[in-house]
């Protein structure tokens, strides 16, 4: 096994289940973290399977500065994934304050403690493509190299968080590795992103618990789609391959435009469905295209990506198909 003691952050959040099971083999040890805090969107799901034996689950908040140090302390990891973040942009709009909490001092939190308890395990920070903010169609597709312009508060924060992990690994030689990845969508994903904000009207209408249409915002704007499963393969390949100080950008090197997810969505609905737009949907601001030139990460690790979006689409609408069957009175 290439590690010994592997801690995972974000164990229990959207792709932490799905990571935890690529990374199973890969540590004698594995340590996934939760902060304890769980949305009636998106319940934090139990270990299942092969997890529930082989992965121990702590909670910790890592706004807590001792107590990740007392946590970095009694692990001592020699490998460490960081995926921990509040990662729903409506969100970071509505409280600012908790997402720069948990995003910018979180990550500072466990940099810290890493330094202060003397070890220096190999880091995969998980960060992401919205720090690019807003980019014109010709600077498509986007590379490491493009410059920053955050448009959310979520994506200010994860600029900063990255650029920190950039900055403790030539400071003080922390081997951090950063990764940028693109939007990714699957089963067990919370609303607060496009694809399972649709997937969940669409159950809803199917169930008779709203009326046959369904709230848009901008359907014009293209993004790089991936399945959680590939993302999830992605960061495991990473974690083994790539190197300490880089960034990598990771995404299906394809865009899809909103209104194409909204269509193979409806294609897939039991009953038909008008579109309506509603105003507050509409960001302040937002880039028209985001596509991903995947080329340097898929040159370090071979990675691509396995699963269609009609694939995604599919499975994410039929995880909130059997949610709200789980709810409804029989």
């Amino acid at each position: 096994m290439p590690f010994q003691r592997l801690l995972v952050t974000g164990a229990t959040g959207f792709i932490g289940p799905y990571l935890l099971r690529e990374l199973v083999g890969r540590a004698a040890v594995i340590v996934g973290l939760t902060s304890g805090r769980v949305s009636p969107r998106r319940p934090a799901r139990a270990l299942e399977g092969e997890l529930a034996g082989r992965v121990h689950l702590l909670s910790c908040d890592l706004t807590d500065k001792e107590a990740v140090l007392d946590l970095v302390r009694s692990l001592m990891p020699d490998a460490v994934v960081h995926a921990a973040a509040q990662a729903s942009i409506p969100a970071s709009y509505r409280d600012p304050d908790f997402t720069f909490r948990v995003n910018v001092d979180g990550t500072r939190h466990l940099y810290d403690a890493l330094m202060r308890a003397e070890i220096r395990p190999r880091v995969l920070f998980i960060g992401s493509a919205d720090v690019y903010g807003s980019v014109s169609e010709d600077e498509n597709p986007i590379g490491e190299r493009a410059e920053f312009r955050p448009l959310s508060p979520y994506a200010v924060s994860k600029a900063a968080a990255d650029l920190l992990s950039y900055q403790v690994w030539k400071n003080y030689g922390l081997p951090v590795i950063r990764l940028r990845p693109f939007n990714h969508a699957g089963a067990g994903q919370g609303t607060g992103f496009v694809i399972p904000d649709f997937a969940c009207q669409v159950a809803e209408i199917e169930v008779g618990r709203r009326a046959p249409e369904i709230m848009v915002g901008d359907l014009s704007a293209k993004r790089d789609f991936t399945n959680v499963r590939d993302m999830a393969r992605a960061y495991a390949l990473a974690l083994d391959a790539c190197a300490p100080g880089e960034v990598y950008n990771i995404g299906s090197g394809v865009a899809e435009s909103v209104a194409q997810v909204l269509d193979l969505l409806l294609g897939l609905a039991t009953t038909p469905i008008r579109k309506k737009v509603d105003p507050s949907r509409l960001r302040p601001s937002d880039a028209p295209l985001r596509l991903c030139d995947p080329g340097k990460f898929r040159a370090a690790t071979g990675w691509a990506p396995q699963r269609t979006i009609a694939q995604t689409v599919e499975e994410v609408l039929n995880d909130w198909r059997a949610r709200l069957a789980a709810t409804t009175p029989v």
